[in-house]
């Protein structure tokens, strides 16, 4: 007899689950761009063992980041989900999990974004929800408006894949 939850707790998980936190969002806006880079220099980096700091990684942390803000940004604290499969991976832009952890980590650590974990593992769903899931937590949202990221959120982060602001 299995202990995981059934078929139907699955299918009502995720029709009622958040919105997908996706990473295509760049900063477009020079309140958005400072914000990144407050974030970069002093709570991603800091956080990265020195090793882990080569000219070549801090590029892909800052999409990274850029991606994780663009979206927790434009969900206005709401939740999102994102799945930790290394697959899910394969569609963003250069952005690796490995990478995205070590974003996640930092601002969780730090205080600016609250974070649910769940997941889904070989042996089904995992109690805690079928994906991770984040949003910006108060101290998130005030540091946004402080650096004046405020009002439609694609005025200052955009995916560039899709339609631009005006």
């Amino acid at each position: 007899m299995s202990e995981g939850p059934t078929a139907s707790e699955v299918a009502k998980a995720r029709k009622f689950a958040p919105p997908v936190l996706t990473l295509g969002r760049r900063a477009v806006s020079p309140e958005a761009e400072a914000l990144v880079a407050h974030y970069l220099q002093e709570i991603v980096l800091p956080s990265l063992p020195p090793g882990k700091k080569r000219p070549t990684t801090v590029p892909a942390i800052q999409r990274a980041l850029e991606g994780v803000l663009g979206g927790l940004t434009e969900a206005g604290g709401q939740w999102l989900r994102r799945s930790m499969d290394r697959n899910s991976f394969r569609a963003e832009p250069g952005i690796t999990v490995e990478q995205f952890s070590k974003v996640k980590d930092a601002l969780v650590a730090a205080g600016f974004v609250q974070h649910a974990p769940g997941f889904i593992d070989r042996s089904g769903v995992v109690a805690e929800g079928v994906q991770t899931r984040l949003r910006l937590s108060q101290e998130g949202l005030e540091l946004a408006a402080t650096f004046g990221v405020s009002g439609p959120p694609e005025s200052h982060f955009c995916d560039p894949s899709g339609p631009q602001p005006d």
